[in-house]
């Protein structure tokens, strides 16, 4: 009983990120139209460092802790957690951009659908890197990527320009779901996600320097956008996943994530008027049965290697 507990809160966690990222599409494709997609993960990312880490001296100090690097480093392997919150911060910068990108090209179900179908991707990112691959990972898979489909009233259009970057930013998020389950175990979770932010931020702002108008006006007319961005989309549901990560698989990770798509779409349906078909809603049905199959235990005890036997 108390490891159904357990499981219950880390499942708990997994599908309240997937509801603030899937609510966050609509956010960032109204930020989207204004200012540009560098200037927005600047914003955002760096909004939500300050934030985090304000919220983390404020509780060590609450908690009598020393602030000093000396006292961080008794805690913590600080190369490590520096090293990963690097390599997380790259990934977040491509994978967001590509995102950001794709929302000003697209509509929200499309993009939801195409970014969320990395779920498809982590399994076998996980196999060529060593581990067991499940049968069941591979059903359970199968069944969310044709319910993901079903989600997408237009996905049976032609691919365009905006959906080529959501293709590009869901290949980046399978592989630092992967990268976050093999490495981030035992590590500080807030110092992984302020280094996280600070890369990001920067590199982000550097870039809209370079290659972006600043918008005053702009900003201020996505404010909100931003400000939801950073707090939940950012520190909230990061933190969220990197806590339940810790103590679950990649694929486990991405199968609830995945159901972003379908908050995505009702989302986009009650604030866009986006259509809300009866495909949509099979799409909601059949991705819900693809997160049960892939957790039937006696389907996980098989694995790819003993079928190929």
């Amino acid at each position: 009983m108390p490891k159904l507990i357990t499981q219950l809160k880390y499942n708990s966690m997994l599908l309240s990120a997937s509801i603030i990222w899937g609510l966050s599409y609509v956010f960032q494709y109204d930020a989207a139209h204004f200012i540009g997609p560098f200037l927005f993960n600047a914003l955002r990312y760096l909004s939500a460092f300050f934030l985090l880490s304000s919220w983390t001296i404020c509780f060590r100090l609450y908690q009598k802790k020393s602030l000093s690097i000396s006292s961080w480093s008794k805690e913590t392997n600080c190369r490590a957690l520096l090293w990963l919150g690097v390599l997380l911060g790259l990934f977040s910068f491509f994978g967001s951009f590509f995102q950001q990108v794709s929302l000003s090209h697209t509509t929200v179900s499309k993009a939801g659908f195409i970014i969320e179908s990395s779920v498809v991707l982590i399994p076998f990112i996980s196999f060529f890197i060593g581990q067991k691959l499940p049968v069941s990972a591979i059903l359970g898979c199968i069944v969310m990527l044709i319910g993901l489909f079903f989600l997408s009233n237009n996905a049976l259009n032609l691919l365009n320009y905006g959906d080529f970057f959501a293709l590009l930013s869901a290949i980046i998020w399978a592989i630092q779901t992967v990268i976050i389950e093999r490495y981030a175990s035992g590590m500080n979770i807030s110092g992984l996600a302020n280094i996280q932010f600070i890369i990001c931020g920067v590199l982000s702002l550097t870039f809209a320097c370079l290659f972006e108008v600043i918008n005053i006006s702009g900003i201020q007319v996505v404010s909100l956008d931003i400000l939801y961005s950073s707090i939940l989309g950012s520190i909230i549901a990061f933190m969220l996943q990197l806590k339940a990560q810790q103590h679950v698989s990649a694929t486990h990770t991405g199968m609830f994530l995945s159901l972003a798509a379908m908050f995505s779409v009702l989302a986009a349906w009650l604030i866009l008027n986006e259509t809300m078909t009866g495909l949509s809603i099979l799409g909601c049905i059949v991705m819900t049965l693809g997160m049960i199959l892939s957790q039937m235990k006696w389907f996980g005890s098989i694995y790819l290697k003993q079928l190929i036997r």
